[in-house]
């Protein structure tokens, strides 16, 4: 009842502004003629599911793989995603396996199904999205200068204008909350309530499988299942499009969820036609029940680090590892959210739906989930790594970020016991990248055949790694990285390279060192190509790319110039006399494998090194003095262009600063903050 009552006065205020409003409308709605309907409680749980489908690319990832079945060999694909690091550090860093849990089966041994045919518009959703990715730690009081907990967090995601989040703190006569808010939700997402604080990042885990549903016969809406066939469920939906007719898509659902697309299949190895098919989408978030909007509503009302544990059990989707700590010291981390338990199989591949061999058959209980409070070692970081090694008895998942941040964090964080809310703010900002220290020794092993190459090499070797924006080697080096990923598995992959083609550190790191049939281009017969060849002629060629770009003074080349931050206004970019003030743009430091996450637009051809996602909004929480908590989001709080707060925190975010969100009435006045009264009728 609380939980719905926040979502029903949350939209009776929006609809209240509506209904009174008699002026102008934000600049958004004047220029497309449009005016708001009536917001229902609805409309907030939506922004959930949205998200949810935002972080789970899980299925994507198992669409891909059902594609480069008809190319690529089974082990070929395994080797496209290499197993995470045995000796990459694991958020729970000791498993404790409770004993009478049930270990799910090892995965099928059938031959993959692949699809027959590739539609590129049948495949809406399909786009060069970046792996998720976010930071978060936390210490005990044992290692801070203050003898409380430290929390630090800065969640990455697509950058926009404005971005996602709008900073606030909310007092109540019964409760303060403070941090970050998004508009559209009556809940804090990431906070502190002046008892707790609590940060998140995406636990990464598989909570996606597609089904293929096979038609009883062609043109038939009947698919099978165990027990026999069985009708879609189908409802018709209408999309209302401005200035053209109703739009009528008809929706089909099986046992499994709603189907995706039709098309033919086959299975490998004997190339048996398994007819006309549905490609069904099982989804957590998708299901009749789920408690995501409770669970943050619980979260910002708990008085500990216990309570908080406890409201996290009724998280859905998206799956969170969430770390928390208290003003009493406690600290924890439970990976919330909801993970299937298959019958068999550990979902990489879509599955055949009509036998039920990998139906799911439950979900892991909330107090099985590896958890940690109190730790001895006094810290728990995540940054997108595995969560636990493979001795838990139930799948999480495969799709882990490589290790390189969370070591980078843990580094960093030694055996220090001098820990403050400065140190983590400027590890939040930490430039180092452990990816191209692992990558280059790999990278330089060989002696060119092209004498101009020899300084370029000795200059990346004797880099430190730092992806200034001031620097050339960062350039350099990401510039080499992505053209030796297109020489290494293009010819490949064919017409599914887009789709994959990422920086791949792993990946490249496996062909490097053990894998090397890979770096022969298999669209030439009369030459076996080595990696030592494709080393030197990627790197020539990104030298040629950079020239051509920035001159050719090598000397005068800066990551920054390529690197830069770019948050586009979704409507306004779309139109050219506001374009240059409603879209912003900023050179950062930073890369893929960086704790200052600046990830690149590879897969692109044009401006493959603008910085896309990364860390919209950052967080320190000082568990000592949660008013000494320390916050910045990318852009600014107003999303009127016309605003001097539309991209006032822009270079502050860029450069290390933070601010804090506290004081009294009296003290905000003295500070000269704006005042703004809102009246109730």
């Amino acid at each position: 009842a609380p939980t719905r009552a926040a979502l029903e006065r949350y939209a009776d205020g929006v609809n209240a502004w509506i209904a009174g409003h008699h002026g102008a409308l934000p600049l958004e709605f004047e220029l497309l003629g449009h005016r708001p309907e009536p917001w229902k409680p609805a409309d907030s749980l939506v922004w959930g599911k949205l998200m949810a489908l935002q972080l789970g690319l899980n299925f994507r990832t198992e669409a891909l793989r059902a594609e480069l079945v008809r190319i690529l060999s089974p082990e070929q694909i395994a080797e496209l995603w290499p197993d995470y690091p045995e000796t990459g550090p694991n958020i729970v860093e000791t498993a404790k396996h409770a004993a009478n849990q049930p270990t799910p089966a090892a995965g099928s041994r059938e031959k993959p199904i692949g699809f027959a045919s590739r539609d590129d518009l049948a495949w809406p959703w399909r786009q060069d999205v970046p792996q998720s990715a976010s930071n978060a730690w936390v210490v005990s009081g044992a290692r801070t200068k203050s003898g409380k907990p430290l929390l630090a967090n800065d969640p990455h995601l697509a950058f926009s204008a404005p971005i996602l989040w709008y900073l606030a703190r909310v007092e109540t006569p019964q409760l303060t909350v403070t941090g970050a808010t998004v508009p559209g939700v009556p809940f804090f997402i990431l906070g502190h309530n002046g008892k707790v604080a609590w940060g998140m990042t995406s636990a990464q885990t598989d909570q996606q499988d597609l089904f293929i549903e096979r038609r009883t016969a062609p043109g038939r809406d009947t698919y099978d299942t165990p027990d026999g066939p069985r009708k879609f469920d189908s409802r018709d939906e209408i999309i209302h499009v401005k200035s053209a007719p109703d739009s009528k898509v008809t929706v089909r659902v099986s046992d499994h969820g709603p189907i995706l697309y039709d098309r033919p299949a086959w299975t490998l190895g004997s190339q048996r036609d398994v007819g006309e098919i549905a490609v069904a989408l099982s989804d957590e978030s998708l299901g009749p029940r789920d408690g995501t909007a409770e669970a943050l509503y619980r979260m910002a009302h708990a008085s500990s680090a216990e309570e908080l544990r406890d409201a996290a059990r009724f998280l859905v989707e998206p799956q969170q590892n969430l770390l928390f700590a208290d003003t009493d010291g406690h600290i924890g981390y439970v990976p919330a959210g909801t993970t299937p338990i298959r019958r068999s199989g550990d979902g990489e591949y879509a599955r055949a739906g009509w036998d039920g061999r990998h139906d799911w058959v439950g979900a892991i209980p909330f107090d099985r989930l590896p958890s940690i409070f109190d730790p001895a070692s006094g810290r728990i970081v995540s940054a997108n790594n595995r969560i636990i090694d493979d001795g838990y008895p139930y799948f999480l998942g495969k799709s882990w970020a490589s290790p390189y941040r969370a070591q980078r964090i843990l580094d960093m964080l030694g055996e220090r016991r001098d820990l403050s809310v400065e140190r983590f703010a400027d590890m939040q900002h930490d430039t180092l990248s452990l990816m191209a220290r692992d990558l280059l020794p790999l990278m330089t092993a060989f002696e060119p055949k092209q004498a101009a190459l020899k300084p370029v090499l000795d200059q990346l070797r004797a880099w430190d790694g730092e992806m200034a924006r001031d620097r050339a080697e960062p350039l350099i080096f990401t510039a080499w990285l992505r053209n030796l990923n297109a020489a290494i598995y293009a010819d490949e992959l064919k017409d599914q390279f887009r789709e994959y083609f990422r920086l791949r550190p792993l990946f490249v790191k496996s062909v490097l060192t053990g894998e090397p049939q890979w770096c022969d281009d298999i669209t030439t017969s009369a030459h076996t190509e080595t990696c030592a060849e494709i080393l030197e002629n990627s790197l020539a060629a990104a030298l040629r790319y950079l020239s051509r770009m920035f001159g050719d003074n090598s000397s005068d080349w800066r990551w920054g110039a390529a690197h830069r931050a770019q948050f586009k206004n979704r409507i306004l970019e779309h139109v050219p006399l506001l374009r240059a003030r409603a879209d912003l743009s900023i050179a950062t430091d930073g890369g893929d494998g960086t704790v200052n996450r600046g990830t690149t637009a590879v897969g692109q051809d044009a401006q493959p090194f603008d910085h896309i996602h990364g860390a919209g909004f950052r967080a320190v929480y000082d568990l000592s003095d949660l008013d000494n908590s320390r916050f910045i989001i990318a852009t600014g709080q107003s999303g009127n262009v016309l605003s001097r707060h539309y991209r006032d925190q822009m270079e502050a975010w860029r450069d290390a600063g933070m601010l804090t969100i506290a004081g009294s009435r009296a003290e905000l006045v003295r500070r000269r903050a704006e005042l703004l009264t809102l009246v109730p009728k």
